[in-house]
Protein backbone atom coordinates (compact mmCIF):
# COMPACT_ATOMS: atom_id res chain seq x y z
CA UNK A 1 0.00 0.00 0.00
CA UNK A 2 2.68 2.32 0.81
CA UNK A 3 4.30 1.94 -2.78
CA UNK A 4 1.07 2.92 -4.30
CA UNK A 5 0.56 5.41 -2.63
CA UNK A 6 4.72 6.93 -3.06
CA UNK A 7 3.68 6.14 -6.76
CA UNK A 8 0.26 8.45 -6.57
CA UNK A 9 2.21 11.16 -5.24
CA UNK A 10 5.08 11.01 -7.71
CA UNK A 11 2.29 10.75 -10.30
CA UNK A 12 1.01 13.70 -8.80
CA UNK A 13 4.22 15.54 -8.72
CA UNK A 14 4.68 14.90 -12.30
CA UNK A 15 1.51 16.27 -13.26
CA UNK A 16 2.20 19.31 -11.86
CA UNK A 17 5.92 19.88 -13.51
CA UNK A 18 4.20 19.01 -17.40
CA UNK A 19 2.16 22.10 -16.79
CA UNK A 20 4.47 24.30 -15.36
CA UNK A 21 7.29 23.19 -17.82
CA UNK A 22 4.55 23.88 -20.72
CA UNK A 23 3.61 26.89 -19.02
CA UNK A 24 7.08 28.35 -19.28
CA UNK A 25 7.92 26.75 -22.78
CA UNK A 26 5.01 27.72 -24.40
CA UNK A 27 3.68 30.43 -21.54
CA UNK A 28 0.39 31.30 -24.34
CA UNK A 29 -0.70 27.18 -23.52
CA UNK A 30 -2.40 28.58 -21.00
CA UNK A 31 -5.09 30.83 -21.99
CA UNK A 32 -5.28 29.24 -25.73
CA UNK A 33 -8.86 28.17 -26.04
CA UNK A 34 -10.00 24.91 -27.42
CA UNK A 35 -12.96 25.21 -30.27
CA UNK A 36 -15.56 25.27 -27.69
CA UNK A 37 -13.93 28.95 -26.14
CA UNK A 38 -12.95 26.55 -23.10
CA UNK A 39 -9.26 27.96 -21.81
CA UNK A 40 -6.87 24.53 -20.13
CA UNK A 41 -8.21 26.33 -16.59
CA UNK A 42 -11.86 24.61 -16.87
CA UNK A 43 -10.94 22.05 -18.81
CA UNK A 44 -8.26 21.25 -15.67
CA UNK A 45 -11.44 21.86 -13.18
CA UNK A 46 -14.06 20.50 -15.31
CA UNK A 47 -11.99 16.93 -14.81
CA UNK A 48 -11.36 17.10 -11.37
CA UNK A 49 -7.46 17.83 -11.46
CA UNK A 50 -6.05 18.62 -7.85
CA UNK A 51 -5.50 22.65 -7.78
CA UNK A 52 -1.46 21.27 -7.46
CA UNK A 53 -2.08 18.93 -10.60
CA UNK A 54 -1.90 21.76 -13.13
CA UNK A 55 -4.51 24.42 -11.88
CA UNK A 56 -1.96 25.86 -9.64
CA UNK A 57 0.66 26.33 -12.68
CA UNK A 58 -2.04 27.74 -14.82
CA UNK A 59 -2.70 30.56 -12.82
CA UNK A 60 1.00 30.96 -12.14
CA UNK A 61 1.34 31.53 -15.39
CA UNK A 62 -1.69 33.66 -15.83
CA UNK A 63 -3.84 34.85 -12.85
CA UNK A 64 -6.12 36.46 -14.98
CA UNK A 65 -7.49 33.19 -16.06
CA UNK A 66 -9.71 33.32 -12.32
CA UNK A 67 -11.77 36.06 -13.37
CA UNK A 68 -12.89 34.65 -16.48
CA UNK A 69 -16.17 32.91 -17.09
CA UNK A 70 -16.17 29.68 -18.56
CA UNK A 71 -18.46 30.04 -22.15
CA UNK A 72 -19.79 26.14 -21.68
CA UNK A 73 -20.91 26.68 -18.08
CA UNK A 74 -21.38 30.42 -17.29
CA UNK A 75 -19.34 30.16 -14.19
CA UNK A 76 -16.42 31.64 -12.99
CA UNK A 77 -13.71 29.03 -11.94
CA UNK A 78 -13.93 28.55 -8.39
CA UNK A 79 -18.02 28.15 -8.80
CA UNK A 80 -16.89 25.07 -11.42
CA UNK A 81 -14.66 23.54 -8.47
CA UNK A 82 -17.68 23.88 -6.16
CA UNK A 83 -19.83 22.08 -8.47
CA UNK A 84 -17.97 19.11 -9.28
CA UNK A 85 -18.35 18.20 -4.98
CA UNK A 86 -19.58 14.51 -5.43
CA UNK A 87 -20.67 13.03 -1.72
CA UNK A 88 -20.52 9.84 -2.69
CA UNK A 89 -17.14 9.94 -3.38
CA UNK A 90 -14.92 11.47 -0.09
CA UNK A 91 -11.66 11.69 -1.68
CA UNK A 92 -13.15 13.83 -4.94
CA UNK A 93 -14.99 15.71 -2.39
CA UNK A 94 -11.88 16.55 -0.82
CA UNK A 95 -9.97 17.61 -3.95
CA UNK A 96 -12.77 19.63 -5.05
CA UNK A 97 -13.27 21.65 -1.69
CA UNK A 98 -9.30 22.20 -1.55
CA UNK A 99 -10.00 23.63 -5.05
CA UNK A 100 -12.73 25.46 -4.65
CA UNK A 101 -10.75 27.39 -1.54
CA UNK A 102 -7.42 28.05 -3.64
CA UNK A 103 -9.14 29.34 -6.23
CA UNK A 104 -11.21 31.78 -4.29
CA UNK A 105 -7.65 32.47 -2.00
CA UNK A 106 -6.43 33.76 -5.17
CA UNK A 107 -9.06 36.25 -6.05
CA UNK A 108 -10.97 36.64 -3.04
CA UNK A 109 -13.08 39.50 -5.09
CA UNK A 110 -14.78 37.16 -6.98
CA UNK A 111 -16.49 35.79 -3.52
CA UNK A 112 -18.35 39.02 -3.76
CA UNK A 113 -20.17 37.92 -7.67
CA UNK A 114 -23.73 38.93 -7.70
CA UNK A 115 -25.31 37.48 -10.89
CA UNK A 116 -27.98 39.95 -12.44
CA UNK A 117 -31.34 37.20 -11.99
CA UNK A 118 -33.93 40.06 -12.80
CA UNK A 119 -36.12 39.15 -15.37
CA UNK A 120 -39.39 41.18 -17.20
CA UNK A 121 -42.34 38.86 -16.82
Amino acid sequence: MAASMKKGVMCSEAAGDIFRDLCQIYPNASHTPDVTGRVPLALAISSGKPFHQGIQQLLNAKPQLLTEIDPVTGLYPFMMAALSLSLDHTKEAVTSVNTTYRLLRECPELSHYHRNTSSTL
